[in-house]
């Protein structure tokens, strides 16, 4: 019995540590083994660990582009003359396709100066470059996950590899969150009086009565749970309150460490520093509307002249529906829900043309950036361990 019990003790007092050398253990022979979370892999078991992850992340990454290319394919079939549409294409403005090109590029770096910004305001600031990594990155795993919030968890690792603890990094992801969302809900209810004022019927348009109040509420229960982490705080030290497993103690006073890390920065980002907190939010409305500005463009240079603010404001709708529904990237949503809106407004062959543009843009290039965004990140990551 002591053998055994030592020998468990040994591997709690280990854990506790963080000890993960990979060093020879004498429980696989003389095999170099790792420790990872209180388990002893051998490395080869370990590099199995990662290779799954890894077939997971180009699994979500197949599905995400299997269903915007399905929708696509479903647009064409819905267009009654395809060939206009392949014509439409090939007609398009070079210059409007330079427009384009720079207005998701600007929109990239206004997104990296909200980021950049909240790390100043929590008196932590990191890079503007890794800002700009953490952002590219983030929109990746954004598009290959379910809902909007699907790449917090790798901005939170890039963040953190600036300098940041768990705690202030986790915070100055929240905080960003809850200021682009909130500038999302701003815009929303803009574009629904400007639809209304403009006397413009939409279809389907009782969801979005629905919808946006939905998600401004949501967002704002989601803000004030994170404004009172210091019940979570409480809640845990009374969980941990007289329980004997050395290896639970330990993961919850780290927890709570890095819970007390958060609160102090999102408390700091939303009481002393608003001044940051305003030039975010202004760097989260810039970022919105160059994005949905690339719809009127690109509308433009299939040659429909219709009136810009119809076509933004349809856009915001439709990104604030595809931001809800469990898809990855709200792939498949986006685009049938853009196909439904806009044939009120322009030529359903026009429409097939413009979803390749618009999707070429909103969709694939932030895969293809983001993509290596995230490789270089995961890079890192891996080479500090």
């Amino acid at each position: 019995m002591g053998g055994p019990f030592l020998r468990g003790v040994e591997r709690e007092r280990r854990w506790c540590d963080g000890w993960r050398n990979p060093l020879p253990d004498p429980e696989y022979g003389r095999k170099a083994t790792i420790r990872k979370h209180g388990v002893t892999l051998p490395v080869s078991d370990h590099d199995d660990v990662k290779r799954i992850k890894e077939r997971g992340t180009y699994r979500s990454l197949a599905i995400s582009m299997a269903l915007s290319l399905v929708a696509l394919f479903l647009v064409f079939l819905w267009v009654p003359d395809r060939s206009r549409a392949v014509e439409s294409l090939r007609a398009f403005d070079r210059g409007k396709l330079a427009t384009c090109a720079w207005l998701i590029s600007a929109a990239w770096l206004a997104d990296s100066c909200r980021l950049y910004l909240l790390t100043r305001g929590v008196r932590r600031p990191v890079g503007f470059f890794v800002a700009f990594k953490a952002i590219l990155s983030g929109n990746f795993l954004t598009l290959i996950t379910p809902f909007l919030a699907g790449g917090a968890p790798i901005v939170v690792y890039a963040v953190k590899q600036g300098g940041m603890n768990w705690g202030e990094a986790t915070a100055v992801v929240v905080g960003g969150g809850i200021v682009a969302q909130s500038a999302l809900v701003c815009l929303a209810i803009g574009s629904m009086v400007v639809l209304r004022t403009l006397h413009v019927t939409v279809k389907w348009g009782s969801i979005f009565l629905w919808v946006v109040p939905a998600y401004a509420c949501g967002l704002l229960a989601f803000s004030a749970l994170a404004l009172r982490a210091d019940v979570v705080e409480r809640w845990l030290r009374g969980l941990l309150r007289n329980r004997k497993r050395p290896r639970l103690v330990a993961l919850g006073r780290k927890f709570i460490r890095n819970l007390k890390d958060f609160r102090k920065s999102l408390g700091a980002l939303a009481s002393e520093n608003l001044l940051h907190v305003t030039g975010a939010f202004a760097c989260a409305l810039l970022y919105f509307v160059l994005i949905f500005a690339i719809g009127p463009v690109a509308l433009s240079g299939l040659g429909v002249d219709y009136p810009w603010m119809v076509v933004f404001a349809l856009e915001v709708l439709v990104y604030v529906l595809s931001g809800i529904t469990p898809t990855p990237g709200g792939s498949g949503t986006a685009e049938l829900g853009t196909f439904v809106l806009l044939s009120q407004v322009a030529p359903l062959h026009t429409i097939g043309a413009f979803l390749v543009i618009w999707r070429l843009f909103t969709f694939y290039l932030n895969l293809l950036t983001g993509g290596i965004a995230f490789t270089v990140v995961l890079r890192d990551i891996l080479s500090d361990r």
